[in-house]
């Protein structure tokens, strides 16, 4: 297999530029030689609304899927940023790639900006596991766990599911929704896509260290589902799901997924990890 050069950046939270403390909230990656171009930021805003008061969770979100859109966009059809050079100018190199990191996404005050370019090798096959190492190494392991009975995370599930979206053309036309349901409940969504209805994907994970995590999963959807049954836009729920990892759990993954199917109150669908390219097909067919 062929190694290759790879350039990347963190991409990091000021809450207060004038105090120069930052803290990472993704990463990413940029292969000059393939044109390899992948951002991915924290699965969680739990560590950045922990370290700053007042942190705006929802700017969060829009950033995020900002710079998911622009780099979708970039690999889609580049215009004038040329993704593919050679480094034999390391210099030359990492100007283009401060470039690329611009057009990517500009902080205009928000915060959000990228920091100093590192490089390293690898694998041209294995870009996609550099991007999740650097992400764990850089932003995830600098914060604890949410809840220590989840051994992969709904961000964790989402990925599975995101790259085979990406190469349909799917993710560049999602967006966060909030949609108001019973009461004035609200829920908010990272990935939803409107065509006439409202498509809701919301990855789920079932990766627990014990089945009580997975009985917990099940009865918040059931919850929330009695709560969207009035919401104006009568949204499509995708259920994007990740099985556990351990086989004791996976007839309780089954029993769990079964009793989704049957009862959540809204109009819903539930894509297991396995058909995770069926479901992006689907999507994309849906979308023409």
């Amino acid at each position: 297999m062929t190694d290759t050069t790879y350039l990347y950046s963190t991409i990091q939270y000021a809450h207060d530029p004038s105090s120069g403390e930052r803290l990472n909230a993704g990463v990413i990656v940029f292969a000059p030689a393939t044109g390899y171009l992948r951002a991915a930021m924290a699965p969680t805003r739990g560590r950045l609304a922990e370290a700053f008061a007042h942190f705006d969770t929802k700017l969060y979100t829009t950033v995020r899927h900002q710079v998911e859109r622009s780099v979708d966009a970039l690999c889609q059809a580049p215009g004038d940023i040329t993704l593919r050079f050679s480094l034999d100018d390391p210099a030359q190199g990492k100007a283009r790639f401060a470039d690329i990191l611009h057009s990517i996404w500009s902080d205009n005050g928000l915060g959000y900006r990228f920091g100093d370019t590192g490089a390293g090798v690898s694998r041209a096959a294995e870009l996609d596991v550099v991007v999740d190492r650097l992400l764990d190494r850089l932003v995830t392991s600098q914060s604890g766990s949410q809840d220590g009975r989840i051994r992969r995370s709904a961000e964790d599930v989402w990925r599975v599911f995101r790259g085979p979206l990406h190469d349909v053309g799917v993710t560049r036309m999602l967006a966060p929704k909030i949609i108001r349901g019973t009461g004035g409940f609200e829920l908010s969504f990272d990935h939803a896509l409107h065509n006439g209805r409202w498509h809701i994907l919301e990855p789920l994970t079932m990766d627990y260290a014990d089945r009580s995590g997975i009985r917990d999963a099940v009865l918040r959807w059931l919850g929330n589902g009695v709560a969207l049954q009035e919401a104006e836009e009568d949204p499509i729920l995708h259920f994007l799901v990740g099985r556990p990892s351990d086989p004791a759990l996976l007839d309780d993954y089954r029993r769990a997924t079964d009793t989704l199917r049957a009862k959540v109150p809204v109009s819903h669908e539930v894509h297991e990890e396995d058909k995770a390219e069926q479901f992006a097909e689907e999507m994309s067919a849906l979308m023409r």
